[in-house]
């Protein structure tokens, strides 16, 4: 049985840790392993980021197993396929305001999302409760993909004993 993946893109941002927070307490409740992923534009950028995503994740006081990559090119195409060639489950991914990676907010961020298949969990300045989310809303398109995704959801929402909300 091949282990659950979850994806958290990572700019260095509190935004991003708050991400990796959510990250990490759902990957508690499924028993998943995450890739904090950070996308550069040039190769030469890459030992620097591969060196303070090392930091971020030797900080962590948790189980879950966090992998740091790197990747070359831009956020608007490789945090999708980087997701899909991994195999994710969720994507974990912190909006903020005009600091960041490329000012990901409004369209910049729909961009990202709406190239992925993979479904993603939108963040932003708030740290999960220690009881996990009394709410979980999922908007579902019936399509098959999407179905199979109810499971992770069932399981998140058995483990923290949420309420889900769907909407088609």
């Amino acid at each position: 049985m091949r282990t659950k993946n979850f994806i958290v893109p990572h700019d260095f941002t509190d935004v991003a840790d708050i991400a990796l927070e959510h990250a990490i307490a759902t990957a508690k409740s499924v028993g998943a392993e995450i890739y904090l992923l950070h996308v550069v534009s040039k190769q030469k950028e890459i030992d620097a980021a591969e060196k303070k995503l090392n930091d971020i994740i030797a900080t962590l006081k948790s189980d879950v197993k966090v992998i740091a990559s790197v990747r070359l090119g831009n956020i608007f195409d490789d945090i999708g396929d980087f997701a899909s060639e991994h195999h994710a489950e969720l994507i974990f991914m912190g909006t903020h305001g005009t600091q960041g990676w490329q000012h990901l907010t409004g369209m910049n961020a729909l961009k990202v999302i709406t190239h992925s298949s993979i479904p993603f969990v939108i963040v932003q300045e708030k740290t999960p409760k220690e009881t996990g989310y009394d709410d979980i809303v999922v908007p579902l398109d019936l399509n098959k993909e999407t179905k199979q995704k109810l499971a992770i959801v069932a399981n998140i929402a058995k483990y923290f004993n949420s309420r889900v909300h769907v909407l088609t």
